[in-house]
């Protein structure tokens, strides 16, 4: 009944192309229950987090598609099957794969790192490093704004812009350095190249067929 429910809620924010907010919707929703248990509440996010997938899937969505957008916009399901739409779409491009398998290698190497900040350009010590700052830097805002505005297509054209960047920077810098200033940096580098892809999806979900 509770899943059936939760069907309902994301059938009425697709029919009707609502910008709803399911962390707010929860939020209120345990208001209702001041006695409500707070193990039990706890759960609803990722009760939500699976229905959104099913819903994706229930509109053509593959799943890793729809995990690469819900990883981002679960709370926001107009915006994930917006993200999922593009992303299906931009797939089919021969470039794509090398951009989700660059994306893969930053997760990779970012896990389990405590680094948080921006990179210094001042430590930068090659040209592929001030490169893939210049260029994610200049489309920060750019994407923002188009996400905003659900223009996931122009802002998955900009991302694909930075590949090339993406790829001299793996070919001639060695992230983990000995120098534990220029590691730092360089992970705060691969963070911010995270975060600018984190805004359209998760593309470090995305399977790709030779690494399945």
């Amino acid at each position: 009944a509770l899943r059936r429910q939760a069907a309902g809620i994301f059938a009425i924010i697709f029919g009707h192309e609502l910008a709803a907010d399911l962390a707010e919707l929860r939020r209120l929703a345990v208001g209702l229950f001041p006695d409500a248990d707070p193990e039990r509440a706890a759960r609803l996010p990722g009760f939500f987090l699976e229905r959104a997938a099913q819903a994706l899937a229930d509109r053509g969505i593959p799943g890793d598609v729809a995990d690469a957008a819900n990883a981002i916009h679960a709370d926001r399901p107009r915006t994930a099957l917006a993200a999922a739409r593009a992303l299906v779409t931009y797939r089919a491009r021969p470039d794509f794969d090398r951009l989700a398998v660059g994306q893969k290698r930053v997760a990779n190497i970012l896990r389990g790192q405590d680094v948080t900040g921006r990179p210094s350009p001042d430590l930068f010590e090659t040209d592929a490093e001030r490169e893939l700052w210049r260029q994610t830097a200049e489309r920060s805002r750019r994407i923002e704004e188009l996400v905003r505005r659900q223009g996931f297509a122009p802002a998955l054209d900009a991302l694909l812009e930075l590949r090339p960047a993406i790829d001299r920077f793996f070919d001639d810098v060695l992230v983990m350095d000995k120098d534990e200033g220029i590691r730092t940096n360089r992970l705060r580098l691969l963070l911010s190249v995270r975060d600018l892809f984190r805004q359209v999806a998760d593309l470090s979900r995305i399977v790709i067929e030779n690494d399945a």
